[in-house]
This record gives C-alpha cells, structure tokens and sequence, in this order.
C-alpha cells in the first residue's frame, strides 16, 4: 500500500520486510502477474501498467522467481540457449542449430556473462544452488 519507488539506470534497491508484508506481491505487480489496485508502473517512463506480462517482458522487464523452472536433465549450455530461442523469430522451428546459430553465439555469451562457462556442459542438477540462481539470472536475460 502507498508504495513510490524509482530505480535508475545502474542502481539497486533492496525491498525489504516481514512474512506477509506485501514484498513478492509488489513484485508481482511491477511484472503484471497481478494488477494493482491503484496507480502505475512506468519502466523508462513509459506507463506498463496494464501491460501483459509478456509485453513487460519484450521491453526488457523481467524477474527469476523463488521456485526454479530450470531443466535439471539438461546442461546449463542448453537451458540458456532454449531460453534464447523461445523468445526468437525461429522459436518453432525443428531444425538443429548449426555451428555457427546466432542463439548458440547469444548462449554463450550469456554463460559467460553470468559467470558460468567452467560448468557449462554440466547437468543443472548436478549446480550448486547458488549457480542455479545464476542460471536463473542468465534466463532472464535471454530475449
């Protein structure tokens, strides 16, 4: 309730509070799981407030949750990069990717980006919590 927040470019913000205080449903409502009862929510300015949260997502907003969604049979290499070819044009097709795939080269560099290439080819399962926090953040990214 009566909740005012700006975050700028580059900076972070910490929401903190009790069981129940209201922090998760916040966050669901900046990302349009829930609607708001009341105001808006403006990202970069522009009012998303009765965006879907898909539209949120194609203008850069996006969140990892408490309860994972990863593929634990899978290696971090192919998580990050069915995350980057569900948001793709081609996110349909059937074809194998090949050596030199746009989504592999963006799968990449997400890996790295999130500080994961020495465990790249390893089942998510087989991660450390925290790296699959990391994980989680390289999805996000995708798109």
């Amino acid at each position: 309730t009566d909740v005012t927040m700006t975050v700028r470019p580059g900076e972070r913000r910490a929401v903190l509070g009790s069981n129940g205080a209201g922090k998760t449903t916040l966050f669901n409502c900046i990302t349009g799981d829930f609607a708001p009862s009341s105001g808006t929510i403006r990202f970069f300015g522009e009012d998303v407030t009765h965006f879907p949260p898909y539209e949120r997502i194609r203008r850069g907003l996006r969140r990892t949750y408490q309860i994972s969604a990863l593929f634990p049979g899978l290696t971090v290499q192919d998580n990050v990069y069915l995350a980057c070819r569900g948001v793709s044009r081609g996110r349909f097709s059937l074809l194998r990717p090949g050596q030199n795939d746009a989504l592999m080269h963006a799968a990449d560099n997400l890996v790295q980006a999130v500080h994961l290439s020495a465990v790249k080819d390893q089942r998510v399962a087989e991660l450390a919590h925290g790296q699959q926090r990391q994980l989680e953040i390289a999805l996000a990214l995708a798109g």
